[in-house]
């Protein structure tokens, strides 16, 4: 799942190619800031670290100087 996106370029079920643009950055719902937020989750809504479906890929993230309580957030416009 991709949040806080200004505008989507494709709908679900679409075969997404590398390189083409799915979206535009935005800064909706509960938002410091324009960003991508993107989240890995199943059926139930359970998510789980993206890190690992994206191993081959070069990527950073550091989860430990966000709030506890935005952590689980869900919702937002």
């Amino acid at each position: 799942m991709y949040a806080h996106l200004n505008s989507m370029n494709v709908v679900k079920g679409y075969v997404v190619r590398q390189g083409e643009i799915i979206g535009r950055v935005g800064s909706t719902g509960i938002s410091t800031g324009p960003h991508l937020h993107f989240q890995v989750e199943d059926l139930k809504g359970k998510t789980y670290d993206p890190g690992v479906y994206l191993d081959n890929i070069k990527y950073a993230y550091n989860l430990d100087y966000i709030p506890e309580e935005f952590k689980t957030y869900m919702g937002g416009k």
